[in-house]
């Protein structure tokens, strides 16, 4: 855990002595296997082609067997180090950002929450992690991360149940003032989205005024005029900034008293380099990450009248 008083110029040193370590280790690790793999290749061509001896057959499979071994402990040990990077810059990032802000990292929104919004095929298994939980401007706020798998069939019968990834992200939801009796779906032409299972598809695309969006967009509300009205020039052009940053996928989702965003997972910490040394520009990219859901209220004007309770409203 993260001290409090630890700056982020010692989390950087700290971390930096780990990242040494880590390399030093993984070098003595690939030397390792390399040699192990190359013995037992040996160990199999000696025993298939010169003198047809099983033993040195089967300490050759051993061996690459042990190989392999080795590869996976080299890449977990790497995963391990930028996971715990990412972990002590994270604790102390989003304190900074979102003071009193309730995280968990091992946890996600409920799966039956996920299944109502009708943006994804229902999931055999499911996986929330990242959870953040804030207030901004007087706006509430949830961000965490979902893994989305579907089975497979097994041609097997020793092993379990196989499951393929089929859509993960990051999604935000912020609570409004308003209750909509009107619902707005814009969503990027390859977000994954369920033709047939969306409530939110009832009515045809609606084309707005912007090229650009509308060649990466698709938008569904319950009228057009409402869509309009929620689609402000400004919040056409950060919807599209958005989805340019992250692969061209995002969604957005207006219904009763809930602004939902889903974004493609640019996680901060798949871009950290084992051989890099580590800089304030290596955090640069976690602000950039837990800053959305802020700049998002700002940009989609969120305090604005529009969300506010009708009887507050001037």
């Amino acid at each position: 855990m993260t001290s409090s008083s630890e700056s982020l110029s010692d989390i950087l040193t700290k971390s930096e002595q780990k990242r040494l370590k880590t390399v030093k280790t993984r070098n003595i690790l690939l030397v390792i296997s390399c040699l192990v793999l190359l013995i037992s290749i040996i160990l199999l061509a000696v025993g298939m082609f010169a003198y047809t001896d099983a033993t040195l057959l089967i300490v050759g499979m051993f061996l690459i067997g042990a190989a392999a071994v080795l590869f996976i402990a080299t890449f977990t040990i790497c995963e391990r180090y930028k996971k715990q990077v990412a972990t002590r810059i994270e604790n102390k990032v989003i304190p900074s950002l979102y003071p009193g802000a309730r995280v968990n990292n091992k946890s996600g929104f409920p799966l039956n929450y996920i299944n109502s919004l009708g943006l994804f095929d229902r999931p055999d298994l499911y996986k929330g992690s990242r959870y953040v939980a804030a207030q901004v401007d007087g706006i509430t706020f949830e961000k965490a991360s979902f893994e989305l798998y579907r089975r497979t069939k097994n041609n097997s019968n020793d092993s379990g149940p196989q499951y393929v990834l089929y859509n993960a992200g990051y999604l935000i939801r912020f609570a409004v003032a308003r209750t909509f009796d009107d619902y707005l779906l814009v969503s990027s032409k390859n977000s994954n989205l369920s033709v047939l299972n969306c409530p939110w598809r009832q009515n045809e695309n609606i084309e707005t005024e912007f090229l650009a969006f509308n060649e990466l967009f698709n938008v569904y509300a319950s009228s057009k005029e409402f869509a309009f009205y929620m689609l402000t020039p400004q919040v056409l052009e950060t919807l599209l900034t958005i989805a340019n940053r992250n692969g061209k996928r995002l969604q957005l989702l207006l219904r009763r008293n809930e602004v939902v965003v889903v974004v493609n997972d640019n996680y901060p910490s798949r871009i950290l380099k084992l051989n890099n040394s580590l800089g304030m520009e290596d955090v640069e990219p976690f602000i950039a990450y837990h800053s959305l859901p802020s700049s998002l209220i700002n940009e989609l004007d969120l305090t604005s009248y529009k969300f506010l309770n009708c009887s507050n409203k001037s």
